[in-house]
């Protein structure tokens, strides 16, 4: 509520008390006014933007960033680099890369060296396809994730043998992204098995030209020994999230059990069919009429968000805490996604829901999408969605499962047998 009506203000010409606002107001309320703050032009707005650039919130950091960038005033150019040779900000970079993108090249060889990986994430993302070749090796995954997504707009040879040569060195999605990368830049489909990418290689290196963006559809992966309600598991660091509100106690279309009923099912030959390498959490959706997530420990297995191994003993008392779930109570949805994005080693999310949110920090799918975005910014997570059907899903409950797979890279189905 605070953040829009820091919109409204802006647009009744109130910059002045949306700044003196700034002193007490919460952080998504700061990152509304700053988003606001990007429609006034007048040399106040200027500078609180950035000066919000230290912001101790980083979501407020980045609203501002995107605010000057938005605001197109290369005025605030220099101050940027200047704040970014200071402190290595992410989002100063980020915001010179915007608002003047013929001067980000000059903080580039700094940046992709930098010891910040959001930093280096900016870089492979701004860079030249010299950056994006060292980055594609780096230590960090999400800079991996985000240089092997930056590949795409380097249509060069050097970028194609630099993604080979890191192929046999990367495992699970990561793996999944290169082929996806590669397919992109060769229009060839040869496969998951680094060798022979090499081989083909080895003898094409010096004279391939790489076609155009826009070919035939993506590569396939194949048969996979692991699926979530028919969507391949190629990630060894996933996240599952199963619906709890009290809609899935509803029938399930077709027969006599529940939606929770096929949740608990599906999630069974889900953990089955895991391999030994994967490791994998387990959370549920659910809250009380005022949106506060309600014995949200007793809704994860193990009490605690973390990620375990895949082996048979921590199978079978997966199962058990899945077998125990109850559902009950509204769908906090953006709650949800939040609490998987908890253990930093998450490269993918699985959701599983009957849809849209009833209570929560943000129940419109605008905010919920944006929020996501701002969350996803420098993780790189990837959310996969699976509808549950039901005769009461409303159509705005599946575009938003569709939005949130789609933007960040995620297939979204809907799950009939």
């Amino acid at each position: 509520v605070r953040s829009r009506a820091a919109s409204f203000l802006a647009d009744f010409g109130e910059a002045d008390l949306l700044i003196r606002s700034l002193r007490n107001a919460p952080p998504l309320a700061r990152q509304g006014i700053c988003h606001a703050l990007a429609r006034k032009s007048d040399p106040a707005a200027l500078q609180t933007l950035l000066d919000r650039l230290a912001d101790s919130d980083p979501g407020v950091q980045g609203e501002a960033a995107r605010a000057l960038g938005r605001r197109g005033d290369r005025s605030a150019t220099e101050q940027l680099i200047a704040a970014f040779r200071k402190e290595a900000d992410p989002f100063a970079l980020e915001a010179v890369a915007l608002l003047s993108p013929d001067r980000v090249g000059e903080l580039i060889v700094e940046a992709a060296q930098d010891r910040n990986y959001q930093v280096r994430q900016v870089a492979a993302e701004t860079g030249p396809a010299e950056t994006v070749t060292r980055l594609v090796a780096d230590r960090d995954w999400r800079v991996r994730a985000a240089a092997i997504e930056a590949s795409l707009a380097h249509r060069e040879r050097s970028v194609i043998g630099a993604l080979i040569a890191q192929f046999p060195l990367e495992k699970g999605r990561l793996r999944w992204d290169l082929l996806q990368a590669l397919h992109d830049l060769t229009g060839k489909d040869i496969g998951l098995n680094p060798a022979s990418w090499k081989a083909w290689w080895d003898v094409q290196s010096e004279t391939f030209v790489p076609p155009a963006r826009g070919g035939t559809g993506g590569p396939q992966p194949g048969a996979t020994r692991a699926s979530f309600f028919k969507i391949p598991i190629l990630s060894t660091r996933i996240v599952f999230v199963l619906d709890l509100s009290g809609s899935m106690r509803d029938p399930a279309p077709g027969g006599t059990r529940t939606k929770l009923d096929v949740a608990k099912e599906g999630m069974f030959e889900t953990i089955r069919s895991l391999p030994s390498e994967a490791r994998f959490g387990i959370s549920g959706l659910g809250c009380d009429e005022n949106g506060a997530w309600t014995s949200r420990e007793k809704k994860t297995w193990g009490t605690r968000l973390a990620l375990h191994p895949a082996q048979p003993p921590l199978k079978a008392d997966a199962e058990r805490f899945v077998r125990g779930l109850e559902a009950r109570g509204w769908t906090n949805l953006y709650d949800g996604l939040e609490y998987a994005f908890a253990d930093p080693d998450v490269d993918t999310i699985y959701l599983y829901s009957d849809g849209g949110a009833s209570k929560g920090t943000f129940v419109a799918a605008g905010e919920i999408l944006a929020h996501l975005a701002r969350l996803n910014r420098f993780r790189k997570i990837v959310i996969h969605t699976v509808e549950v059907p039901g005769e009461k899903n409303p159509e705005d409950n599946r575009r938003l499962l569709e939005a949130i797979a789609r933007t960040s890279g995620g297939t979204s189905v809907l799950h009939e047998r």
